[in-house]
C-alpha cells in the first residue's frame, strides 16, 4: 500500500479506502496531534475483512466508517489503559504467585529449590511446556487468566463507593475514571443501609441519616466516609476512627456561598429591604422610615473562624467594615481581614454578630440570654452555622425588647438530622412567633446552596478520596 507522508496525502489515502471525513480541518488537527501511524492501529477493526491479516486482508473500510469512529476508539483505549494501570501491580503479583506455585510443585522434593541457580534449565522448561502444551494450545489458560483478570478488576480490586445523597454526577464520573465503582441510591433509609451487603469501601453522604456505630458496624469494609458540606456532627467520628475509617468533609466548597448569603442578610437588615418591599407592594412609600445605615459604620464580630468566617470577613473588609473574630478552638488565626480577639471584646465592641461554628455539645445554645445580656450595644445577629447554636426563645425575647435589632437565621433549632423542619401545622409556638416578626429574615438552610458550591464540593471530595 502506498505510503502517505503529508497530512493531505494521509487524508486522501483514507478517503480512497472508503473512510468518511466530514470535518477536514478537525481531522488534520487530530492527525497532527496523535499521528497517522499511531492512529492507524485503530483503523484495523473497521476494515471489511477484520480480523483477517496477511494475504486475505483488505485495507478497505466497512461502509459508513467515519474518521471519528477510529478517534473514539483511540481515546477509549487510552482511558482503558489508565484504568488498567491501577491494577497492573496486583495482576503481576497474582501471576507470579501462580507461576511460583507450579514451579514449587515441579520441585516439591527440593525444599530449597528457590536457591538453585540452575532452576530454569532445559529440563524444567521442557516439563513446563509438556505440562501446559495442551492448555496453551486450547487457549484455556489465556481464557481463564482473562476471566480471572475481569473478576479481579470488577469484583475484587475496584473500590466500591455508595452515594446516598444528592451530589453532582461529576463526582461519581471522576471516581469511576480513577478506578472506583460507584453505586447511587438516594432513597435509602437508616435501616435500608444497614441491611445492604457488606461490600462498600466508601460512603458519601450529606445528611440522609446519622452515621452511628450501627451503620459503621454493618459495613466492616468501610475505609472512608465523606460528608459533602461543612460539619461532621451526623457522623460518630470517634467510633469511625477506632475502626480506622477516615472521615472527610468539604467545608471549603461552600464557604464563599455562605459568606455571600451573610452579606445579603446584613445588607437587607441595614437597609430594611424585606419590610420596604412589602410596604411598597401595599401602596406605602415610606422613605424616612426606611432610612438605613452604611456597612462601614458597623463593627462585625465573627464567632468561628474556620472556612466560612474568613470568607465573610474578606468581603466585609473590602467594603470598609471593621471585623473582629473569635474561635475557641484555634490560636493565632487573625489575618488581614479580621482581628483576633476574645468573646468579651466582641460583646463589648460589636453591633453585628455572625455565627460560623460547627455544632458540638459545647456550642449548644451558645447564643442565649446570658450572651445577649453581655452585649454592650443593640445589635444584629446572623446565624448560618447550626440551628441549635441559637436559643430561639431567648432570641425572641431580645427582639421584642429591642436588644436585638434584627435577626437573620438560615438555620433553625427545629431542623431534623435531614435538615428539614416540621409541617407548619406542627410548628412549636416559638417557631410560629419567630416567623411572624417583621425584624426577622428566615431562609431554609440554603447558605451553601449554589451551583458553584456544588461543583466545588464534588471536586474537593474527589481530590481527598484519591489522596487516601
Amino acid at each position: 500500500m502506498k505510503k502517505a507522508t503529508t497530512i493531505d496525502e494521509q487524508l486522501e489515502l483514507l478517503r480512497n479506502r472508503g473512510m468518511l471525513i466530514t470535518n477536514e480541518e478537525k481531522a488534520k488537527e487530530i492527525l497532527s496531534d496523535i499521528g497517522y501511524y499511531r492512529l492507524g492501529f485503530y483503523w484495523f477493526p473497521f476494515e471489511r475483512t477484520y480480523p483477517k491479516q496477511g494475504k486475505n486482508r483488505s485495507h478497505q473500510f466497512k461502509l459508513g466508517t467515519t474518521f471519528e469512529d477510529a478517534v473514539d476508539l483511540y481515546y477509549f483505549d487510552h482511558d482503558l489503559r489508565k484504568i488498567i494501570q491501577t491494577y497492573l501491580a496486583r495482576i503481576e503479583i497474582n501471576l507470579r504467585t501462580f507461576v511460583i506455585y507450579h514451579i514449587s510443585n515441579a520441585y516439591n522434593t527440593d525444599p530449597i529449590w528457590f536457591m538453585n541457580t540452575s532452576l530454569i534449565d532445559t529440563p524444567f522448561i521442557t516439563h513446563f511446556k509438556k505440562s501446559y502444551k495442551k492448555t496453551i494450545q486450547n487457549r484455556a489458560f489465556l481464557f481463564s487468566f482473562f476471566t480471572y483478570f475481569c473478576q479481579l478488576l470488577i469484583f475484587d480490586v475496584m473500590p466500591k463507593v455508595i452515594i446516598v445523597d444528592r451530589v453532582l454526577p461529576q463526582l461519581s464520573e471522576q471516581l469511576e475514571a480513577n478506578g472506583y465503582e460507584c453505586v447511587t441510591n438516594k432513597q435509602l433509609t437508616y435501616e435500608d443501609f444497614i441491611s445492604l451487603p457488606d461490600e462498600f469501601d466508601g460512603l458519601i453522604i450529606r445528611s440522609r441519616f446519622k452515621v452511628d456505630h450501627n451503620i459503621i458496624d454493618s459495613k466492616s469494609k468501610l475505609k472512608f466516609i465523606v460528608r459533602i458540606g461543612s460539619g461532621v456532627e451526623n457522623i460518630d467520628t470517634e467510633y469511625a476512627k477506632s475502626k480506622n475509617i477516615c472521615c472527610i468533609s468539604t467545608p471549603e466548597g461552600n464557604a464563599n456561598a455562605v459568606a455571600e448569603l451573610c452579606l445579603s442578610f446584613l445588607m437587607s437588615a441595614l437597609r430594611h429591604l424585606s419590610t420596604a418591599n412589602q410596604e411598597v407592594r401595599h401602596g406605602e412609600w415610606l422613605r424616612e422610615k426606611n432610612k438605613g445605615t452604611e456597612l462601614a459604620s458597623h463593627t462585625v464580630g465573627i464567632i468561628g473562624y474556620g472556612h466560612t468566617g474568613p470568607a465573610f470577613a474578606h468581603i466585609l473588609s473590602l467594603l470598609g467594615c471593621k471585623v473582629l473574630c473569635y474561635d475557641s478552638f484555634k490560636q493565632n488565626y487573625g489575618d488581614e481581614y479580621a482581628t483576633e480577639t476574645t468573646l468579651q471584646q466582641i460583646q463589648n465592641q460589636c453591633d453585628v454578630i455572625s455565627f460560623h461554628v460547627n455544632y458540638t455539645p459545647d456550642n449548644h445554645y451558645l447564643f442565649n440570654k446570658d450572651f445577649i445580656d453581655k452585649m454592650e450595644h443593640p445589635f444584629i445577629v446572623l446565624n448560618t452555622s447550626r440551628g441549635l447554636v441559637v436559643n430561639t426563645a431567648d432570641a425572641i425575647s431580645a427582639l421584642k425588647s429591642g436588644k436585638i435589632l434584627f435577626a437573620c437565621f438560615d438555620v433553625l433549632e427545629f431542623e431534623s438530622t435531614r435538615l428539614q423542619i416540621p409541617a407548619k401545622s406542627e410548628w412549636p409556638a416559638t417557631l410560629q412567633e419567630l416567623s411572624e416578626m417583621e425584624n426577622v429574615i428566615l431562609t431554609p438552610h440554603v447558605g451553601g446552596q449554589t451551583h458553584e458550591s456544588e461543583r466545588r464540593h464534588a471536586e474537593i471530595a474527589v481530590k481527598r478520596i484519591l489522596q487516601l
